[in-house]
């Protein structure tokens, strides 16, 4: 007989199996650039330049010019190693540099002359400024491990945002935060109002790709956290491409496949175990049981070309909701409408055959 996996395994299995690797969509990048000089600070027309990905093994080459300045855009976001040579002089290579969305990283080579065995200077990049001269943008970077440490209620990746300057939460049952009869507060219960602007004024953008609830200006798709490697909440000076509302611009990037498997498993649950009785529940609680559950999985399809990610998260909430109805006396019961309910005014009984009024005082 064959074994069947529980309905949630397989739903799990199966969103996994069908989603592509990330890197098939629009990324978030960033940007090395620098200069190649010799020890007298001379400039290097001519020298090479190799950024290669720690992650996946993806290089980019490029070559300096005359002035001895190399740039590299649009590189996908991630750790790299970073590599200056030139004939006749030493290596010089940079390991651990890491490029976050839209950072661009000034990164400065000098290469000493080669002696009769030229040898590879590795340098860490750990105690390193890396400086963005070429960028005068302010914002708040939050890091893979902030999103992923960091206590989130309902794993809003929302909340985060409030980490920057200039954010404030939107007001609590807003129209954006669980408000009634709100289309866009289900997706998430916290809202941000940043630079003084209005809730639904900002943009929120997933790897490059407008994320926005367009009716009422929520987020579109709120992404597993476990999806996502950082995020950035640009509040001042940023590039021209954003600033398309008058908030801020939210920039939020997708982790992506690597030559080593990584994933994860995750289930939270929530029960009525330690919740105060409501005044209206009488003598029992109310029940209330969430389960939160989900998994990510990132690795190679094939090592150095081909890779995927993909992950899910379900939520399921068995909550009993408490009404207060008013329910007929004993005597409405016999068709007696003589008595008002506590604290009522007397009943009012509408006769329609004969069109008269009638209350506990006789005829209206």
């Amino acid at each position: 007989m064959g074994m069947r996996l529980p309905l949630r395994v397989s739903t799990l299995i199966l969103a996994v199996a069908l989603l592509p690797s990330a890197s098939a969509f629009a990324q978030s990048v960033g940007t090395i650039a620098g200069t190649v000089l010799d020890a007298s600070k001379a400039s290097l027309p001519g020298a090479v330049v190799t950024a290669r990905n720690e992650g996946t093994s993806a290089v980019r080459e490029v070559v300096a010019d005359a002035a001895g300045r190399y740039a590299m855009p649009l590189l996908t976001i991630g750790t790299y190693t970073v590599t200056a040579t030139m004939t006749g002089f030493q290596t010089q290579e940079r390991s651990k540099i890491v490029l976050e969305v839209q950072a661009s990283l000034t990164l400065n080579f000098a290469l000493g002359i080669a002696g009769v065995t030229s040898e590879v200077t590795v340098v860490s990049t750990a105690a390193v400024a890396q400086l963005q001269r070429s960028d005068a943008s302010l914002g708040q970077l939050i890091n893979a491990q902030q999103v992923a440490e960091l206590p989130l209620n309902g794993r809003n990746f929302v909340q985060l945002a409030l980490l920057g300057p200039g954010t404030v939460a939107g007001r609590a049952g807003s129209f954006l935060a669980q408000g009634p009869s709100s289309e866009v507060s289900y997706r998430g219960s916290m809202s941000v109002s940043a630079q003084g602007m209005r809730e639904n004024a900002n943009d929120w953008l997933y790897d490059g790709v407008d994320d926005n609830e367009l009716t009422a200006g929520g987020v579109g798709i709120l992404p597993n956290i476990d999806s996502i490697r950082e995020f950035k909440v640009l509040t001042h000076n940023y590039l021209a491409q954003y600033g398309s509302r008058g908030g801020t611009t939210v920039l939020v990037s997708s982790k992506a496949g690597e030559n080593a498997f990584r994933g994860s498993v995750f289930e939270f649950f929530r029960n009525d175990a330690l919740d105060a009785r409501n005044f209206f529940d009488g003598a029992k609680k109310r029940p209330w049981n969430q389960n939160t559950y989900g998994l990510s999985l990132g690795g190679p399809i094939k090592r150095d070309k081909t890779f995927f990610f993909g992950g899910f998260q379900g939520n399921n909430i068995d909550e009993g909701l408490t009404t207060v109805l008013t329910v007929p006396t004993a005597l409405m019961h016999q068709g007696i409408f003589t008595e008002a309910f506590a604290g009522s005014p007397a009943p009012i009984i509408y006769d329609p055959a004969k069109k008269e009024i009638y209350t506990m005082n006789g005829r209206g």
